[in-house]
């Protein structure tokens, strides 16, 4: 999952932990535009500051789904009709 940390109803933050308690190995990445990340007690892995190159957007997704692999914990969810 790839989530904002400002989110209407709920922040990003807030999004990646409920997610995790149904999928407990869900990768995800929070993008953020806050200079304090260190509140969110999430890794430094797990956030991206904007602003951001797509680049960076890119090897940092890479990166959590290579992690993902190498556990043998890649998480497939259905798709959505």
């Amino acid at each position: 999952a790839v989530v904002d940390f400002a989110m209407p109803g709920m922040n990003g933050a807030e999004f990646i932990t409920a997610a995790r308690k149904l999928v407990p190995s869900l990768p995800a990445l929070l993008v953020t535009g806050f200079a304090d990340t260190g509140e969110l007690k999430l890794d430094a892995a797990t956030t991206l500051k904007k602003p951001f190159k797509m680049r960076d957007l890119q090897e940092r997704v890479s990166s959590l789904l290579e992690k993902q692999r190498a556990t043998g914990k890649l998480v497939y969810l259905p798709r959505r009709s």
